[in-house]
């Protein structure tokens, strides 16, 4: 079936709309699944991750089809693309994880925070050197005290110069 066809089909208004239905539709225009390749979304994929329109309503691509193929994404989690393509939408590369754990497998920001195991300054972010602080985010005690005194010195040094030109 061409997409030209799907997209005739997808819009015929007769039929009753039913995820199995147009993911079976929308599975056609994937010409290669292999379970071991990704299944690159031919449609729509502008944005991050691929979309389709059932009803009146946008669904990520990757959704539909897993929730077609393998059955409904349990209850506060999120599906992770294990081959880090996020046009895929083979089941076999999508695993139901929470998004802690999603965002921890990623590549963002708060995925490289997690995994480092010493600070910018090479001190270990483990045991009496680690501060957990309210935020969630790990300070670490020997920069933090570097960090303390720089600024008492600092403000000696300040408070200093202002006594010698009030004394001038």
């Amino acid at each position: 079936m061409t997409p030209t066809e799907v997209k005739s089909r997808l819009n015929d208004r007769t039929t009753p709309v039913t995820l199995r239905g147009r993911a079976d539709l929308y599975l056609s225009l994937i010409p290669d699944r292999d379970p071991e390749k990704c299944w690159v979304w031919p449609l729509d994929r502008g944005a991050r991750y691929s979309r389709v329109s059932i009803g009146n309503r946008q669904m990520k691509a990757h959704r539909l089809i897993y929730d077609a193929l393998v059955g409904p994404i349990p209850d506060r989690l999120t599906l992770d693309h294990l081959c880090r393509n996020t046009h895929c939408v083979n089941p076999a590369h999508l695993e139901p994880v929470t998004e802690k754990v999603n965002i921890l497998r990623g590549a963002g920001p708060p995925a490289l925070n997690a995994r480092k195991t010493h600070c910018n300054h090479g001190h270990p972010l483990t045991g009496e050197n680690l501060r957990p602080h309210a935020d969630g985010k790990r300070r670490c005690r020997a920069c933090q005290k570097v960090a303390w005194q720089l600024k008492n010195t600092r403000r000696r040094e300040a408070t200093r110069q202002a006594r010698l030109s009030r004394s001038s």
